[in-house]
């Protein structure tokens, strides 16, 4: 996917792209596959969306969320995923770590609508802090 200049001038959130590399903690972009289709969203964003979907299937709930991601023009866009106990997300790393949408908002609701949905929580095997990156200002 070719990203448009304007968009990486907005999103490139340092001067020092090798700053934001995943594997030195710093936030990447990922695809979330989906249903046939590859949706590309930021780091913090996609790990929620896995996270959120894994609490609705330990508690057998459905949910439709609006996720924040970037466009096939390279606009910043939402694309509404149903997520429950079925659903088969595959998350992984996008080319491009210039590109990040952000929005702690989203990650936030979440959090939120996953510690109303139920008592069940996923095994969480690899033992990683869910919701990271929420906002709690609001």
């Amino acid at each position: 996917m070719s990203t448009p200049r304007a968009w990486r001038l907005i999103l490139c959130r340092s001067r020092n792209p090798g700053a934001y590399r995943g594997d030195q903690g710093g936030h990447i972009v990922k695809y979330i596959h989906y249903d046939g289709a590859d949706v590309l969203t930021g780091d913090l964003i996609a790990d929620a969306v896995a996270d959120y979907a894994a609490i609705l299937g330990a508690n057998t709930r459905t949910d439709t969320i609006a996720v924040p991601c970037v466009g096939d023009d390279g606009t910043l866009e939402r694309t509404r995923m149903l997520v429950g106990p079925s659903s088969e997300l595959l998350l992984r790393e996008a080319p491009d770590d210039l590109l990040e949408p952000e929005d702690p908002a989203f990650i936030r609701r979440l959090r939120d609508a996953a510690a109303r949905c139920g008592d069940m929580l996923p095994v969480n095997a690899d033992g990683r802090t869910l919701f990271v990156g929420a906002a709690d200002d609001a």
